[in-house]
């Protein structure tokens, strides 16, 4: 890559350079050399600064050093990073930068802007290639509704964000998404155990067993060695799982998550050393075996969390320590805010506001949802509101409406819905707010799977099965 750099450079092709500075910091990355990564970004950047194109090219390199300043734990410089690029992006959609910042933003605060940046992140999931970014995503989702205490959605995203990891091949993803989903999985288990439901125990057991077992198949069956830095993360996110299975069972393991925890330090990922040692202290607490133990575990973790600046962990930390009666040596973080109306939640730099349907299509991105008035003429919070959208978002492309026979994912289904009323492509592109030939690969999947060999058959199939909104069977609109 650093020979084709200079080629690049010499023949003055300045996408293929940037390219070659975006393939060295995955590749540094990958094998957990974020440090070095870092400082490619930096190299790129500036390189393209040179040419005049820091807009363009910047943006993408800025998020990938915000993914590696998150995993290392200077949170502040992750998010000046995502910024920055945010800055230099004249529309707003670079899609790594928004990514980032809402995983900073959750795991940090967990406030409003959090869950107008989840909101963000879900109306842009369509533009990227379907399964790339959904471990991310399920994590973000998830920390945002455990964080917020709703269980009830956090189970949702995470079982849907697992199910759409299942559909890509990334051994890596599986493992972070196992670890993500056995969480929550544990969370709700215990919130069930503690109202003697039984049943709820049960099946997310089940749950958790099956995502575990899976994700273990994918990773051992991976070639990558296991010197390389992202194999062995992938194995501390298998072992996280399989201590959150024990959790959900009721048989949490402190020396389990204190191994752990020393895994992640190693690595170094802090923020991961840091949960490690809160579930350390709380299995220590809970077995009843060694006070001390707990004591040093809930006091590394609270360190680590107030290095990082990590509040709503360190709130789940004080509760734990009053539980214990264990002093913490800082002030604790204010409780958190309760999130405003939806539409005291937006976003000023948004452009449109839409309403979110219940399919999870929409046709502008990207927005903030405004939730649309329920019974009472109220407003339902903005955090149920992503939560749930982003659950539904999540969902698998088999997870179709029922009036769709043919598996098409939500974009398909909404250019189509566009193609039955004779609109040519660019009329499409204009409707969606895509590229042209954005809407030519679209068209060309919709034709193969419905079987036709023409835009006039697609629209009479759909316009036949009822899988148009608006349109009765028979007629055709325009």
């Amino acid at each position: 890559l650093e020979e084709a750099a200079a080629v690049a450079r010499k023949a003055g092709r300045l996408d293929d350079l940037m390219r070659t500075y975006a393939n060295r910091t995955t590749l540094l990355d990958l094998d957990s050399r974020r440090e070095d990564a870092i400082a490619i970004v930096q190299e790129g950047v500036l390189e393209a600064r040179r040419w005049g194109q820091e807009a363009v090219y910047g943006a993408f390199l800025r998020g990938n050093a915000a993914d590696c300043l998150f995993n290392l734990g200077r949170w502040e410089e992750s998010e000046r990073e995502c910024r920055a690029a945010l800055e230099w992006s004249p529309s707003r959609l670079a899609w790594n930068p928004i990514l980032f910042l809402g995983l900073v933003l959750v795991e940090s605060r967990a406030d409003e802007e959090a869950s107008r940046i989840v909101g963000q992140i879900l109306l842009q999931l369509e533009s990227v290639p379907e399964g790339q970014w959904t471990a991310i995503v399920q994590r973000t989702a998830a920390s945002f509704a455990l964080w917020r205490d709703d269980l009830a959605d956090a189970q949702r995203v995470a079982q849907r964000g697992w199910e759409r990891v299942l559909q890509t091949d990334d051994w890596a993803q599986a493992a972070v998404a196992a670890s993500t989903t056995l969480e929550v999985c544990a969370a709700v288990a215990e919130s069930a155990r503690g109202r003697r439901d039984w049943a709820a125990v049960a099946l997310t057991g089940e749950l958790g067993q099956k995502v575990l077992d899976e994700a273990g198949l994918r990773v051992r069956g991976s070639e990558m060695p296991q010197s390389l830095g992202a194999r062995r993360e992938a194995e501390l996110h298998i072992g996280m799982a399989r201590a959150h299975l024990a959790r959900l069972r009721g048989r949490p393991d402190a020396r389990v998550w204190g191994k752990l925890a020393d895994g992640w330090a190693q690595v170094p990922l802090p923020y991961q050393a840091a949960k490690a040692r809160w579930w350390e202290a709380a299995a220590a607490l809970q077995a009843r075996d060694d006070r001390i133990h707990a004591r040093d575990a809930l006091l590394e973790s609270w360190r680590l969390a107030e290095q990082l600046s990590a509040r709503p962990l360190q709130r789940e930390l004080a509760s734990l320590a009053r539980r214990a009666r264990i002093p913490l040596p800082g002030p604790v973080p204010e409780p958190l805010a309760p999130l405003s109306d939806a539409e005291h939640a937006l976003d000023p730099l948004a452009l449109t506001v839409v309403a979110m349907p219940t399919n999870g299509s929409t046709s502008r991105a990207p927005v903030p949802v405004m939730v649309p008035d329920d019974g009472d003429g109220g407003r339902r919070r903005s955090s149920v509101a992503i939560t749930r959208a982003l659950s539904e978002r999540l969902a698998p492309a088999g997870v179709t409406p029922t009036r769709d026979p043919f598996g098409l994912s939500p974009r398909e289904s909404e250019v189509l819905a566009v193609l039955s009323e004779g609109r040519t492509n660019r009329e499409i592109a204009e409707r969606l707010f895509i590229s042209e030939r954005t809407v030519g690969v679209h068209v060309r999947k919709i034709l193969f799977k419905l079987g036709v060999s023409g835009r006039v058959e697609a629209a009479s199939v759909a316009i036949r099965l009822g899988m148009v909104p608006g349109v009765e069977r028979g007629v055709h609109r325009g």
